[in-house]
């Protein structure tokens, strides 16, 4: 998924079962740290929301859902930088000062 620095991403998960399951979230195979206030787990649906996508935030991404003693991890998702300029090119026009 190519996105844009300052941008709200949010990355579903999944979840079905009996108890409803547990979720975690990984980006390049390390937990992530939803202390940190950039990041917000929706607890009835699983979505991880990152609320201003940062450099360090480029990665991968996935999630295990834990349902007593079974786990089972979704599909990664790449989040990349989105090199398309001409967003910006028509949000910060050029002023001249004389």
């Amino acid at each position: 998924m190519s996105v844009y620095l300052g941008d709200m991403v949010m990355l579903p998960c999944l979840i079905n079962g009996e108890p409803k399951p547990n979720v975690q979230w990984f980006k390049d195979e390390k937990e992530v740290d939803l202390q940190n206030l950039n990041f917000l787990l929706h607890p009835g649906d699983g979505i991880l929301e990152i609320r201003s996508l940062q450099f360090p935030n480029y990665g991968r991404y996935k999630c295990k859902r834990t349902n007593g003693e079974r786990s089972k991890y979704s599909a990664t998702a790449l989040l990349i930088q989105n090199t398309d300029v001409g967003r910006f090119t028509l949000l910060f026009s050029p002023h001249y000062v004389l």
